[in-house]
């Protein structure tokens, strides 16, 4: 996770829930909650964020996350993944969950997380099971099917 104090993302810090929360100077590199503006087209708004780092964590508790929220709807896959850039590194795995039912949690009807562990690595599944990295994604955009003349 980047450094919350960065000023790329310090600058959507929320300062009035610093002071309810009375978070400390020193601790907010390691957590805080942001209001992050996006746009999207002509609409404008802002995303919740609720943003903390495992650094000083025990073992099993070491996760970097993040929230976030609209406050009348579930967050987009652009919206996950614009916070996903702007608060993690370019080379940090990071992920949702879909948990067990038995496991389900939901505190916010309209809240998302995404999470990075730090005490290991996150397995991955090939990349070919994914999609093929040589496809053109402008020729996909198009309608053309890999393999299929036209």
């Amino acid at each position: 996770m980047k450094n919350l104090c960065d000023p790329a993302i310090a600058k959507w810090r929320d300062h009035e829930a610093d002071r309810l929360y009375r978070t400390k100077d020193e601790e907010r590199s390691l957590g805080g909650a942001f209001l992050v503006p996006y746009a999207n087209g002509m609409k404008r708004y802002l995303m919740r964020v609720i943003a903390s780092s495992g650094k000083d964590q025990p073992p099993g508790w070491q996760f970097d996350h993040v929230s976030v929220s609209l406050s009348s709807r579930t967050p987009t896959w652009e919206e996950m993944d614009y916070v996903k850039r702007l608060f993690f590194h370019p080379d940090e795995i990071c992920y949702q969950l879909h948990v067990s039912a038995g496991e389900h949690i939901n505190n916010h009807p309209y809240c998302l997380h995404i999470w990075h562990c730090l005490e290991a690595a996150i397995p991955l599944p090939p990349g070919e099971m994914v999609g093929a990295a040589a496809l053109n994604p402008e020729a996909l955009r198009q309608g053309a099917l890999p393999g299929v003349q036209p």
